[in-house]
């Protein structure tokens, strides 16, 4: 009797809305509190007295795809409280690419249940998936190949993020019927090659962090519930919608590729991305992603990405000549001795003068022969005459 009496049991229903999925199309992740099965209070070794160790626990088990996750807290807890904190702080961002806002977008519902005793709080959570761990490790699989054969490596951080965007713009397309749940994920954007907003907001996500970008899902409206992406160049964040893109646009002319939030909606001033904020009303799981937080982690620029500089002109001075040649031969040496570059991304851009995703002695050398010899042209003239004079006709 006394076993029944400290076993406490609530239900209670907290309907979260998720974060956006589709142009037209909206879902919702719920987290339910259940009854407590009656069992007889067994010692648990998952035993934690701190919500980082928690969360960690709850995130590693969440990320293979376990469906049922059971852990002890101190007693004189806050069950309730406790698992609302632990799964905002599992889906906080880490540095793997398949967890952050790739996991909390990867989630149906969970249930919970809590069972109090003198000496602790057993919570157990059932986890409802939108994938399975197979289908993420073909995930896995399938980014690793599209990746390898993008050659994204050797590239640098505008070159990385223009190959997986211009690969998702031609190989997905907008998912406007199917009944299928797998259009809300990186997986079915992957294999069935069609997805709505959150699938393919979800491959660049993967996509990018696994190139090394640092980058985040944004949720909101543009017309309706939507979902994009922000990435990041030398420390200050760009806007990017590949759904848009690919609905839209030809991926010559993407109208919503790193812009700035000045820009974003240039194409089409009817539509405007509105990023979910507590003004709107936020549920236990979402972002405000116009608080101050998160604009001092996440410096979105005013204005589109643009490369100002003429090729080679390393240093911006609006001019090509030899100090820019020296300059490409000192990083050369840095490339080649610590294999990370020290210039900027648009440095990197206009250094690259042949394009050929290396930055060594070839292009200093085209830029000194250039100096030298043909000072009274640009520089593109010179190395790419083909685009500015006729050929002769015969």
């Amino acid at each position: 009797m006394k076993l029944l009496k400290n076993l406490l049991s609530v239900m209670a229903v907290i309907a979260l809305t998720v974060n956006v999925v589709s142009l037209d199309t909206s879902a919702s992740i719920r987290i339910s509190e259940v009854p407590a099965k009656y069992k007889v209070h067994s010692a648990q070794t998952n035993y934690f007295d701190n919500i980082d160790s928690m969360a960690e626990y709850v995130r590693e088990n969440m990320t293979k795809r376990n469906t049922t996750i059971e852990f002890s807290i101190p007693p004189n807890s806050d069950g309730r409280e406790t698992v609302l904190n632990v799964l905002r702080n599992s889906t906080v961002e880490t540095d793997k690419s398949n967890q952050g806002d790739y996991l909390r977008k990867s989630i149906n519902y969970v249930e919970y249940s809590i069972s109090t005793y003198d000496d602790d709080i057993q919570i157990s959570l059932n986890v409802n998936y939108t994938t399975t761990a197979e289908q993420e490790k073909l995930t896995d699989q399938k980014i690793k190949e599209i990746l390898d054969k993008l050659n994204i490596s050797k590239k640098n951080d505008y070159k990385k993020i223009s190959a997986i965007y211009e690969y998702i713009i031609n190989n997905v397309t907008y998912d406007n019927t199917s009944d299928n749940d797998l259009k809300f994920t990186a997986y079915g954007a992957l294999y069935n090659g069609t997805a709505v907003c959150q699938g393919i907001s979800m491959l660049f996500y993967r996509m990018a962090r696994e190139a090394g970008i640092s980058c985040r899902m944004i949720v909101g409206e543009a017309g309706a519930p939507h979902a994009w992406n922000i990435a990041c160049i030398d420390g200050k964040y760009y806007l990017l919608d590949p759904t848009f893109d690919l609905y839209f646009s030809k991926i010559s002319d993407c109208k919503y590729f790193m812009r700035g939030t000045e820009d974003f909606d240039d194409y089409n001033k009817a539509v405007t991305h509105i990023p979910a904020s507590a003004e709107m009303g936020l549920s236990s799981l979402d972002f405000d992603y116009e608080s101050e937080s998160f604009r001092t982690e996440y410096p979105i620029s005013l204005k589109k990405f643009a490369i100002e500089n003429k090729s080679g002109d390393v240093n911006a001075d609006g001019l090509v000549n030899a100090v820019d040649s020296s300059m490409i031969l000192a990083e050369y040496a840095v490339l080649s001795t610590k294999g990370k570059s020290s210039f900027t991304t648009v440095q990197e851009l206009t250094a690259d003068v042949n394009d050929d995703e290396e930055i060594n002695a070839v292009d200093a050398s085209m830029l000194l022969q250039y100096y030298a010899y043909i000072s009274t042209v640009s520089a593109e003239e010179y190395i790419n005459p083909e685009d500015f004079f006729e050929k002769e006709v015969i």
